[in-house]
């Protein structure tokens, strides 16, 4: 069986010695229209996405150096018996920690929200594509090279994505706090930090060109 094809938003039907058309710089009409308002979307959306990162990525900070700090002075106070101690540091730590870890989990719902805007822009999408379907329009050249189902296929990626990333977010929200070592708690702040399941700065260039938010480069 062969391997799906993987979308790129380098591909187009004008690629492919389709139709080429721009689209007008005055009076854009109809699924345009519509399309170049989703693009915009997503761009503010993204750039909500971006701005709860920075903030998680600060409340995080705090909570694995909180957390770092219990386990170094647990580490220190080794073999020395004082279990009340003990049992006064673990009070004192779940009062540090719990108001960090309700923050972050209040970062992660506000991210779920950008989430499900982005599966909203999917949806439509699809049901845009129905239309030109029903219309005998799913060929016609939107953007700047794309067809309809480019942006389905764009707005599916991204979705697709941010999903997955939310998953991850949410899992470090609900363990971060209780990581016994440094290096998970490296690990969780470099997941956090980096997105590793994020990669659209081309695809949403693409969809804001292809819209004509941005000049085609």
């Amino acid at each position: 069986m062969a391997e799906s094809e993987q979308f790129s938003p380098c591909k187009s039907p004008a690629a492919q010695g389709k139709e080429f058309k721009k689209p007008s710089q005055h009076s854009v009409t109809g699924h345009l229209r519509k399309l170049k308002d989703m693009a915009a979307d997503v761009h503010n959306t993204l750039e909500k996405w971006e701005s709860f990162n920075a903030k998680g990525s600060s409340i995080l900070s705090d909570i694995v150096n909180t957390r770092l700090e219990y386990i170094y002075q647990q580490s220190s106070e080794e073999g020395e018996e004082g279990g009340d101690k003990n049992k006064i540091d673990i009070v004192s730590l779940s009062s540090k920690l719990d108001p960090k870890c309700d923050a972050l989990h209040q970062v992660c719902q506000s991210m779920e929200g950008a989430v499900t805007k982005l599966a909203s822009l999917a949806s439509t999408a699809r049901g845009l594509h129905s239309l030109c379907q029903h219309r005998d329009e799913a060929d016609d050249i939107l953007g700047v090279t794309w067809t309809i189902h480019n942006f389905v296929e764009a707005f599916k990626a991204l979705h697709s994505m941010y999903a997955k990333e939310l998953h991850l977010k949410t899992e470090i929200a609900k363990t971060v706090a209780l990581a016994e070592t440094r290096e998970s708690l490296m690990f969780y702040s470099a997941a956090w930090m980096h997105q590793p399941y994020i990669d659209s700065q081309m695809m949403v260039k693409a969809v804001l060109m292809e819209t004509g938010h941005q000049p085609v480069t």
